[in-house]
This record gives C-alpha cells, sequence and structure tokens, in this order.
C-alpha cells in the first residue's frame, strides 16, 4: 500500500542522512586515559550522620512498603532472589549518602487531616472511647507531621515513623518485627 511505501522511503532517507553524519568507530580504536580514583576524607559531622541515618530510614521505610504492596514478593528487595539489585540499592544510598545534607520531609495538610480523622474513625470503631481516639490522634499529630517521632515499641528516634491501625507510632524495624508476628510490647 501507499503507507508502506512512504514509510520504506523514510526509512531510506533516514539511513542514507545517518550514514553521511554517523561516525563509526571500534571500541578498541578508542583511547581513553587511565581513570585515577582520589579518595579524599571530608570532617563527618553528627549533621552528617543523621542525615546519613534519615536517609536510611527512608529507603527502609520505602522498602517495606514496597512489599506490602507485592503480595508474592517477587518484586521486593527484600525476596532472596532480588539480592544482586538490593546490593545495587545499598551501594548507591552509600554513594548518595556521600553528598547529602538535610533530607527534606513535607507533607500534604489536607491528606494529613484527613488520615488523622479516618485514624480516629478507625480507634473509635474498634471500641476506643471519642474523647480517648481523639487524644491519641492528636498525640501522633506532631510526629506525623515532623516526620519524627519515639518509636512506642523499641523507645528509639524513628526518622518518617509509621502508624499502626491501632494507633501505635513505630519505627521501621519496629513495624516488619510486628508485622513478623512478633506482637513485642
Amino acid at each position: 500500500g501507499g503507507g508502506e511505501d512512504a514509510r520504506a522511503e523514510a526509512a531510506a532517507r533516514l539511513g542514507h542522512l545517518l550514514r553521511r553524519t554517523t561516525i563509526r568507530t571500534l571500541k578498541s580504536d578508542i583511547r581513553l586515559p587511565p581513570l585515577v580514583r582520589v579518595v579524599s576524607s571530608l570532617p563527618f559531622t553528627r549533621a552528617h550522620a543523621t542525615s546519613y541515618n534519615e536517609l536510611v530510614a527512608f529507603l527502609r521505610r520505602s522498602l517495606l512498603l514496597a512489599d506490602w504492596a507485592d503480595p508474592s514478593h517477587q518484586e521486593s528487595l527484600l525476596n532472596p532472589r532480588q539480592t544482586k539489585l538490593a546490593m545495587e540499592a545499598v551501594r548507591n544510598l552509600r554513594e548518595a549518602a556521600c553528598v547529602t545534607g538535610v533530607f527534606p520531609v513535607g507533607h500534604n495538610a489536607e491528606e494529613m487531616d484527613e488520615s488523622l480523622l479516618d485514624l480516629e474513625h478507625s480507634l473509635r470503631g474498634k471500641g476506643m472511647g471519642r474523647e480517648a481516639a481523639a487524644a491519641r490522634v492528636s498525640e501522633l499529630r506532631y510526629p506525623l507531621i515532623s516526620a519524627r517521632g519515639e518509636c512506642q515499641r523499641c523507645r528509639s528516634y524513628a526518622f518518617m515513623p509509621l502508624v499502626t491501625p491501632c494507633g501505635h507510632l513505630l519505627c521501621c524495624g519496629c513495624i516488619a518485627v510486628v508485622a513478623g508476628g512478633d506482637s513485642g510490647n
């Protein structure tokens, strides 16, 4: 048909143009100077350590949440079959941490209010009184908005903590343990 002829002509014209403008070479023809790697130690301050730890916490949180969204766990970096990709992610994290500064975290106020209201309704639906549910949600508001709080299970600092359906604020390590079946505290 006419459309096929037009496509064939366009392909021929493109091929002719590429042959005139493209430089062909072999990898063996390219001469690059040898790579020189220089390692410089920089002062590592408490702020750097905090920033690195927050980046690690963010990655762990993302891994956990992504794993829960994959019921078969085939795509999860926590799957032993994905070890190569998981190691690559860790290597990338380490390299990124060399230049990281403050890890910015923001939230959508309307979505936060909606989520906290849903949590309050859920707590009331589980038998918690109106005032107790409102107080619990009020306690959770600041740690969730600031993305920092104390884990109620291990009592450690938690960056980007998660809230359980029963209203507990947990770090990623404790969420993984609780989700694995150890109810802990």
